[in-house]
């Protein structure tokens, strides 16, 4: 027996095509209904958990802690320059100055850099007190430039002596508040509060100072870049005045903390002394720990 196997024609085969091709359009169409049906589902799940007191709490709390951070950067990055143009560091002294004693500014030069050096000379120059003189004081290492800059060396003429340091600068208004602190009396010295600033000459802490203490000053020289003395005066100070205002700017790359000097005499006893912290920051309270 003889089985014979006929070949669909052309038409035949077309039809055929078609016909497998619309079952596997139905088979996916019916997937895609699920998938969405299944999506509208997850969809309300997930609507109503976002509507939850629970999640609605946990978004509050994570946009209360994105805040929080945010105003920490911020006011670690801004916080003493923005309170700095706030308190009128700049502003002049009101007092009338009766007398204009001449002040000399000492200003060490040892490696300075152009810029930086330049910038301590425009600062001496941008003065709103007038009676002033600047006076290099070149170390043997100074470059050639810096000594070709200043020329022959100079003596101080002035009733009072300003130190100032080759990467430092001076508040505008520092001379005429020196100058109004000596109105009324004769110290043996003058001293201010100042801060620390980056290469570009932008504020970055502060440093305040205490008031007047010769046995402080016995062990740490904490009167710091900015200090005005009698012309002549040699020897401990008797007598000083501080200003509790930022008149002086320490280069960040040359500035340090005075290392304590050790007592000059042993103590006769050993007093107890009650350190008073005041605090409201547990970590804060922790490092000063």
């Amino acid at each position: 027996a003889y089985t014979w196997l006929l070949m669909p024609s052309p038409e035949e085969e077309i039809q055929l095509r078609l016909a497998r091709i619309e079952a596997k359009q139905d088979e996916l169409l019916s997937e895609i209904k699920w998938l969405l049906h299944t999506q509208s589902g997850l969809d309300s799940r997930l609507a109503r958990v976002e509507d939850s007191m629970v999640f609605r709490s946990l978004r509050a709390i994570g946009r209360f802690y994105q805040t929080k951070i945010a105003r920490k950067k911020a006011g670690a990055s801004r916080g003493y320059p923005d309170w700095r143009s706030r308190a009128g560091m700049d502003a002049p002294p009101s007092a009338v100055l009766r007398t204009q004693p001449l002040i000399s500014v000492l200003l060490s030069v040892r490696q300075p850099s152009r810029e930086r050096l330049e910038r301590s000379v425009r600062s001496v120059q941008a003065q709103t007190y007038p009676q002033w003189e600047l006076i290099p004081v070149l170390d043997p290492a100074a470059p050639a430039w810096a000594q070709e800059h200043f020329g022959d060396a100079r003596t101080a003429s002035g009733e009072w002596v300003a130190h100032l340091g080759e990467n430092d600068f001076l508040s505008p208004v520092a001379l005429q508040h020196f100058a109004a602190a000596v109105q009324n009396s004769t110290p043996d010295l003058v001293y201010s509060d100042e801060d620390v600033v980056d290469a570009a000459g932008s504020p970055l802490r502060p440093v305040f100072k205490p008031d007047w203490s010769p046995v402080l000053l016995r062990h740490a020289p904490y009167t710091g870049g900015l200090r005005m003395e009698r012309a002549g005066f040699r020897g401990q100070p008797s007598a000083a005045i501080h200003i509790p205002r930022i008149l002086y700017h320490a280069s960040e790359a040359d500035y340090a903390l005075p290392s304590p000097r050790t007592p000059a005499r042993p103590l006769s006893s050993h007093p107890l002394v009650s350190i008073v912290v005041c605090t409201r920051n547990s970590s804060l309270l922790t490092r000063c720990l």
